[in-house]
């Protein structure tokens, strides 16, 4: 049986304005990191491991539980803005000042909204 990165990273969480965020990091720390945006109904434990691990290879990965989602506490939004709104709540709280996106299937919908 294969061992991933994720099968050793710890759940770790993050207080927002809204919801205590759980989340995982992955990979070497340092220079921009990569924040997932998980799809429907998905959470931290949705990403592939050999994705993941793949991922992390060159970058400091982070998956994280939208606000009422899986681990993370909060009243779950109704719309791709109001998990935007969560996915920039949860990047604020971590205090970081860029970050790139990665997401898929809703997530996606939800990364380019929270980009613009």
């Amino acid at each position: 049986m294969s061992t991933y990165l994720t099968d050793k990273a710890e759940d770790l969480t993050e207080e927002g304005a809204s919801a205590t965020f759980t989340y995982r990091r992955i990979g070497p720390p340092g220079g921009v990191p990569l924040v997932l945006v998980s799809g429907f109904r998905g959470t931290i434990d949705s990403w592939d491991p050999e994705f993941l691990d793949l991922l992390a290879a060159d970058h400091d990965v982070i998956p994280f539980d939208n606000v009422g989602i899986g681990y993370t506490t909060g009243e779950a939004r109704e719309s791709i803005e109001g998990f935007a709104d969560g996915a920039i709540e949860f990047i604020e709280a971590l205090g970081l000042t860029q970050v790139d996106l990665l997401g898929w299937s809703m997530g996606g919908f939800v990364t380019q909204h929270s980009a613009s």
